[in-house]
């Protein structure tokens, strides 16, 4: 009997044992959920942004896009918290912001060839790597350019199709006689634009009523948009029906319909006023001819080299930006000279990068620390929300007076300087705004592939 009792007194405190273990691992696992809970619930302590030269101050590096899911669903926000990482979750791409334009090419003057070897076709504008043999060209094979875009890519017709080839595999060769008999005018779709440049002096447009400009020509578009008065002048640089492509302020935009040329609107006005905030030079200025035939897009698949151009802010701010001048060729310099030393391919200048600088540098002076910290925009989205598909990395800074003192600062801070030295980067824009009623330049880099 005594030996029954002291099994079963064993057996009841092993119960007990074991259910105080239970109710300490559920206290356990409540306090850390309420922990963990707290953390991702609470903002964290800022970063001290490292510090330049006196009187400036350089923002904490935005690596790469690639660091952060592209669509809902890519990652999970309880597991990345579990594992330490850090979430951001942002907004599924809209196939709006996606669309590819391109500029299209002289009729009859528009021949290429490829410049060494096979030229390797693709079915879409997207260099994305598969096990399918895609079709090629033989050397020497010429074909009609339909367009080129910004991003590196020709619309050609071969064979009575459309295919896409890279832009820098290709040179220009002799036009067939019949050129401008065989030549069918590209169509539009959903994802790609063909934009016709405007020729000669026809450049100059007036708002007619109060109308909205896009970062693309979509209305559905969510990226960068900007609303236009009645009386405005704009500089239009090519034309898709009745899409207009606008440059404005350092930056191209996109308008359906709303515009007349400058002559018929003042003939139809004579009493009114133009109002003019382009930040370029007065209408019928050999500058202004310029900003438009540079928005236009130059047709050949050379690299895109940085120009000798300075844009003012015509509004009597006294503000001013800097974009492909003297201070961006230095920064490629600059920039190009660390890559080579280093044993990497030299940045080639992209003008779309150069307009996602100019933008995202007028932002920043009426930003807070802590959103310039963390390359937010004045609408709360990501930096790069400008343009997703051409930028992929960026730095800031505000403070410096030259772009040699920038370009050290960058080059002493790691995550910067990993930047400027990735090996996977193929294209490069910078711009500067210079604020005349305070002493602050702010400094934009923006890469691509």
């Amino acid at each position: 009997m005594t030996g029954k009792k002291t099994d079963l007194k064993t057996r009841y405190e092993f119960l007990i044992a074991g259910l105080l273990v239970i109710v300490l691992g559920i206290f356990a696992f409540a306090i850390y959920r309420v922990t963990k809970y707290t953390r991702s619930d609470t903002q964290p302590e800022p970063i001290i942004a490292p510090v330049g030269s006196e009187g400036t101050v350089l923002i904490e590096v935005e690596l790469s896009q690639e660091t952060q899911p592209t669509e809902e669903g890519d990652i999970d926000p309880e597991a990345a918290l579990d594992n330490g990482e850090d979430f951001v979750e942002l907004i599924p791409v809209n196939e709006h912001d996606n669309i590819l334009i391109f500029i299209t090419t002289p009729v009859g003057d528009n021949y290429y060839m490829s410049k060494e070897g096979r030229l390797t076709l693709y079915a879409e504008p997207k260099d994305v790597e598969t096990e399918d043999e895609r079709p090629s060209l033989q050397e020497g094979r010429s074909f009609e350019v339909l367009g080129f875009s910004r991003d590196g890519w020709a619309s050609i017709r071969f064979g009575g199709q459309i295919y896409f080839v890279k832009s820098a595999d290709i040179i220009k060769t002799d036009a067939p006689e019949d050129a401008a008999d065989k030549h069918i005018d590209p169509e539009n779709s959903q994802g790609i634009r063909y934009f016709v440049p405007v020729t000669g002096t026809d450049f100059e447009y007036v708002v007619t009523m109060n109308t909205r400009a896009y970062n693309m020509p979509d209305i559905e578009s969510t990226g960068n948009s900007m609303d236009l008065k009645a009386g405005e002048r704009v500089i239009v640089a090519a034309v898709s029906g009745e899409w207009y492509k606008i440059v404005y302020m350092n930056a191209e935009y996109y308008v359906l319909s709303y515009l007349e040329p400058r002559d018929t609107w003042i003939e139809e006005n004579p009493d009114e006023e133009i109002i003019d905030n382009t930040g370029y030079a007065p209408a019928g200025s050999p500058e202004a001819a310029d900003a438009a035939s540079s928005a236009g897009g130059d047709a050949t698949p050379v690299e895109e080299s940085a120009a000798d151009t300075y844009y003012e802010d015509t509004s009597g701010s006294g503000d001013s930006y800097s974009g492909a001048s003297s201070y961006g060729q230095e920064l490629l310099d600059l920039t190009n000279e660390a890559r080579t030393a280093a044993g990497l391919a030299p940045l080639t200048w992209s003008s779309t990068l150069e307009n996602c600088a100019a933008i995202r540098a007028g932002e920043l002076p009426y930003l807070s620390e802590e959103q310039n910290r963390n390359h937010e925009r004045p609408d709360g989205s990501s930096w790069y929300t400008v343009n997703q598909d051409a930028m992929w990395a960026e730095n800031i800074a505000y403070g410096q007076t030259s772009a040699q003192e920038v370009f050290n600062a960058w080059m002493n801070s790691p995550g910067h300087r990993d930047n400027i030295m990735n090996p996977d980067y193929r294209t490069f824009g910078a711009a500067l705004y210079y604020m005349d009623g305070g002493y602050y330049y702010y400094w934009v880099q923006e890469f691509g592939y």
